[in-house]
């Protein structure tokens, strides 16, 4: 790290000079005869930061092989028998931890930097427009409930108390959680015993014309449910698909581009112009993840900020101004 004049609070060096960051050495004070200057603050503390962040990589390679992706050659090998398979983890590496220790460091405990950007590269990475990073699944999964609560919704598309919304009769408690707080009536389909996922072939009879206004499901421990069939009931009702991916980020629904182009998945077509398959790991409106709800549509976005931020995030506002222009809410998103 370079040094210059302005890198000095009092006093400087006579020759361009640049601080080691591999090592430190220390004198004995007592040997000092002189000093020359005192950097500034801001400096020091990059150089201090810098130390730390390399440490942590160092930390965090050595103490963390277990967490690695398992195409990551410094991850352990499988040994059948011994090594444990846990229903869920954590999968990071020295990269994550670095972003982690750095955002402590600057003190950001809230959505900062690091937070939008991950918003950001992962909206990129799943083909939709937007994601919100929330504290926890089931944050994400009551912001999805609640932002089709919003007034600004058109009332024949808007959850009111007292409309029911279909459900898997056995989950994860905070899929139905969010139906029951925002005064929802949950209505309970059979779980099939193979997949763990709602048998879609019970939809129809969970169905009351008037009262139905949504279907919120959640991918059993990864494995997907049916989107083909649930997407076609939903576009056929004219309901809202809430789809709880808290278990199944990263997991594939594969169709074919023309049926991805009948169900109007268009931001997965575009994937499908680099694939010879289109693998959603969503493909709904309002998609909770285990802490982001990713969103296809703007107007959405602009409501689900709301009430993450108490309605006071700007970039909603600017989010919600850019879609004030729009006529009417699309028939499913």
């Amino acid at each position: 790290m370079g040094l210059e004049a302005a890198s000095f609070a009092i006093g400087g060096l006579p020759l361009p000079s640049c601080v080691v960051l591999a090592g430190i050495a220390k004198v004995n004070r007592a040997v000092v005869t002189r000093y020359v200057g005192r950097l500034q603050n801001e400096l020091l503390s990059r150089i201090l930061k810098a130390r730390i962040l390399a440490a942590t990589r160092d930390f965090s390679t050595t103490a963390h092989t277990a967490q690695r992706p398992g195409w990551d050659d410094q991850k352990p090998a499988y040994v059948p028998g011994k090594t444990t398979i846990p229903y869920a983890g954590r999968v990071f590496d020295e990269d994550e931890v670095e972003a982690a220790v750095s955002s402590t460091l600057d003190f950001w405990l809230t959505l900062g930097p690091e937070g939008e950007a991950f918003e950001g590269e992962l909206a990129e990475f799943l083909g939709v427009k937007h994601t919100l990073l929330v504290n926890s699944g089931s944050s994400a999964n009551l912001l999805a409930v609640s932002a089709l609560t919003s007034p600004k919704i058109p009332e024949k598309k808007r959850l009111r108390p007292g409309d029911e919304v279909i459900t898997c009769a056995a989950g994860f408690p905070t899929t139905v959680a969010p139906i029951l707080q925002n005064g929802l009536v949950p209505v309970f389909i059979d779980n099939d015993p193979i997949t763990g996922n709602a048998r879609v072939d019970q939809l129809g009879l969970a169905f009351r014309e008037g009262k139905t206004k949504a279907v919120m499901m959640a991918h059993t421990l990864g494995n997907p449910f049916d989107v083909a069939a649930m997407l076609r009931f939903c576009r056929a009702h004219d309901l809202w698909l809430i789809e709880d991916n808290c278990d199944s980020l990263g997991s594939t629904y594969s169709m074919p581009a023309s049926m991805a182009k009948e169900l109007k998945l268009d931001h997965l077509l575009k994937l499908a112009e680099q694939n010879s398959k289109v693998s959603p790991s969503s493909s709904q409106p309002l998609c909770p993840s285990t802490t982001i709800p990713f969103i296809q549509n703007g107007i959405l976005t602009a409501y689900t900020m709301h009430y993450r931020d108490w309605e006071t995030d700007r970039k909603s506002t600017r989010l919600n101004s850019s879609h004030s222009r729009a006529s009417r809410m699309p028939s499913s998103a």
